[in-house]
């Protein structure tokens, strides 16, 4: 049995709870302490420099804390043995991963608020590459966190290699399917 006491279950429950509770807590109050305004002045460098690497702080502490809090719980309670260490760190390293690469698009491309962004794209490019770096990080975690899975059932060296490939080809995809129509078009040349 799990959990021996039902106190013990109420317990890790509970303390669940309270990582919720602080992350949700935390995560608008982030929102408040992040908050760039629509001015009608555009910031110096300084300032925008400033306000990417504070974002970009301040929105990746959130999600990494409450992962780091909800491993010590799990290590606490006796529930990470040494052979699911793997794939706790895996999970770990992948909410790390994405909040890390969310808060620095958040930052530097400031989406919908151009007159803080670092780089002049407009709006619509700022949001592709937003998106584009999501979905190439969600990808590679993702397959970070099925490596370890077959570290943990002791896959085959094929099926290891297979699974490498297979994660490389679909980060390749999304790559792909993100930079698809963001050249502009070649004029047409006359032939002679």
């Amino acid at each position: 049995m799990l959990f021996r006491s039902g106190e013990r279950l109420a317990g890790f429950l509970a303390l669940i709870a309270l990582i919720g509770l602080g992350w949700f807590a935390a995560a608008r109050a982030e929102r408040r302490v992040v908050a760039r305004q629509q001015q009608a002045a555009e910031p110096g460098p300084f300032r925008k420099a400033f306000a990417a690497t504070w974002t970009a702080a301040v929105t990746a502490a959130v999600p990494i804390l409450a992962a780091v809090a909800f491993v010590a719980l799990l290590r606490a309670f006796g529930l990470a043995n040494a052979r699911m260490e793997p794939f706790i760190g895996a999970l770990a390293d992948m909410v790390t991963r994405v909040a890390i690469v969310i808060a620095i698009t958040r930052g530097v491309l400031a989406p919908s608020l151009r007159q803080w962004r670092l780089v002049d794209w407009s709006d619509s490019d700022a949001e592709r590459v937003c998106r584009l770096a999501f979905w190439v990080v969600v990808t590679l975690s993702a397959f970070k966190v099925l490596e370890s899975l077959a570290e943990i059932i002791v896959a085959s060296l094929p099926a290891s290699i297979a699974l490498r490939g297979v994660g490389a080809m679909s980060i390749a995809l999304v790559l792909a399917a993100g930079l698809r129509g963001v050249a502009p078009a070649a004029p047409e040349e006359e032939c002679l």
